[in-house]
């Protein structure tokens, strides 16, 4: 078990070291003071998966970003060049 009053929630950081119970009164997340694997030993330290979620989630976002971009601008495109007559 780790010391009193040095480890962290895993979902929302808040520290959860000297607590009596075995959940989060912040966000409700069950913990096990004897498994390590389901607290943080600081408040910054991230998981693997988390790591990998971080990485997921922005370049699910950026692509998403340009997804739209790239249809604003051909809409805009089309648009333009629809108006624009066949005939000179």
């Amino acid at each position: 078990m780790n010391q009193a009053g040095t480890f962290y929630c895993r979902r929302c950081k808040y520290d959860i070291g000297r607590l009596e119970s075995r959940a989060c009164p912040e966000c409700g997340q069950m913990f096990d003071p004897d498994n390590d694997r389901t607290y943080l030993k600081s408040a910054s330290e991230l998981s693997d998966s988390e790591r990998e979620n971080q990485g997921y989630r922005f370049t699910m976002v950026f692509i998403s970003g340009m997804i739209v971009i790239g249809i604003i601008i051909l809409g805009s495109w089309f648009r333009w060049f629809g108006r624009m007559p066949l005939h000179v």
